[in-house]
């Protein structure tokens, strides 16, 4: 029998571990009561009951196979990153923050798998700050919605930036509106609630909710519920666009990229666009069980002018190029200016143009989801009409 020991206080981690593992014997407490005089075989520590300066001295007590060292969400990366090198120093395996409990089992235990994400959830992540993500996400999910067969919704998952520059008249809630509505008033959200938050218009025709607009609020979404959000959504609709920023050291981001089928990644021909991916990559996704291969690029603002080809930024990335999106110059602020999208833009040409990239970039999310046949949610009869 496996003998598994938790440090810590959280109950429901244990009761998690024993829905995946029934059959062994696992044990929560506190550091001071553990048990030290048998092998075990899986040590679990929580950073809330063992700091990291007593983590070295604490684990040479216990003979265990492996250990793992819960690390808490902070609003300071530095201090997350400093307690993931320190695991790395002592062959301890950091458990990153943001994640729910079935995620750290899951990571536990070595079995959270690809395939693990909603069939019907694209999340997009950006490598650094203004790459385009959200200005991505939009003009993907107009094109999406404008055949009338896909119902869209498209949740802001960007803790710093609401994505509101680019609707006019935004008629919805914002994500920490709607969260603070759900978490004060103990609710969950029911999927076909989910719409009486979110922007609609003729126009555009997808649902919107934008992202945080608070930035003091920007940890204080907990991972359950942002899953919560993002489950309502895709029963709601037949596809779900994730705004998930660009920094995946908190819970949102890392809850669109947990919870997603496939995955774009947006970057550019900036040097620090690849420079960040390899450190993003390294330092937080592969130790969520994430992997680059994972991952489509969309180069955005592709300028052919320069050296870096998109042949170049997939050696350097690790990640095979779907699309590029070109450099609309003083076009594309003159966009954000007058709150529209590219695919809107009052210019004949850039018009023709965006709608030509991001058509083609639609195409190839529809055949990412409606070629799982079978795999790809029934609703509506949309799927089964398009699948036939």
């Amino acid at each position: 029998m496996k003998r598994i020991i938790i440090i810590g206080e959280d109950t429901s981690l244990k009761r998690e571990y024993q829905r995946f593992d029934p059959e062994s014997e696992c044990t929560l407490c506190k550091a001071t009561e553990a048990p030290r005089t048998k092998e075990i075989d899986i040590l679990i520590i929580s950073d809330r009951e063992v700091q990291p300066l007593m983590l070295s001295e604490f684990i040479q007590n216990f003979k265990a196979k492996q250990i793992f060292y819960l690390i808490s969400n902070n609003p300071k990366n530095t201090i997350i990153e400093n307690k993931v090198a320190l695991c790395k120093q002592h062959g301890i395996k950091a458990v990153l923050p943001g994640q729910t409990t079935t995620q750290i089992i899951q990571r536990v235990l070595g079995i959270a798998g690809k395939s693990r994400g909603l069939r019907n959830v694209c999340a997009i992540l950006g490598t650094h700050p203004q790459v385009g993500v959200t200005t991505v996400a939009l003009n993907l999910a107009k094109k999406l919605a404008e055949s009338g067969e896909h119902t869209i919704g498209v949740l802001g998952l960007n803790q710093y930036n609401p994505g509101l520059v680019f609707i006019n008249n935004y008629a919805g809630n914002t994500l920490d509106e709607m969260y603070a509505e759900i978490v004060d008033n103990h609710q969950s959200i029911k999927p076909g609630e989910i719409v009486n938050f979110m922007h609609h218009d003729d126009e555009s025709k997808f649902y919107f909710l934008a992202g945080n607009q608070d930035f003091s609020k920007r940890g204080y979404f907990k991972s359950e519920e942002i899953e919560q959000v993002i489950t309502a959504a895709a029963e709601q609709f037949d596809i779900v666009i994730l705004d998930a920023g660009f920094s995946p050291c908190n819970n949102i981001t890392l809850q669109a990229l947990l919870n997603a089928e496939v995955k774009l990644l947006v970057g550019n021909q900036q040097p620090v666009s690849a420079n960040m991916w390899r450190q993003m990559n390294n330092d937080i996704l592969r130790l969520l069980g994430i992997t680059a291969d994972e991952f489509l690029l969309v180069v955005n603002r592709y300028n052919l002018d320069l050296s870096v080809d998109t042949n170049s930024l997939q050696n350097q990335m690790g990640v095979p190029v779907i699309e590029a999106i070109p450099d609309f110059g003083v076009e594309g602020i003159v966009c954000e200016i007058e709150r529209r999208m590219l695919c809107d833009s009052h210019n004949k040409r850039i018009k023709k143009k965006a709608n030509e990239h991001f058509e083609a970039l639609s195409d190839i999310v529809i055949e990412r989801f409606v070629g799982n046949q079978g795999s790809t949610k029934e609703k509506r009869g949309i799927w089964n009409k398009l699948l036939s």
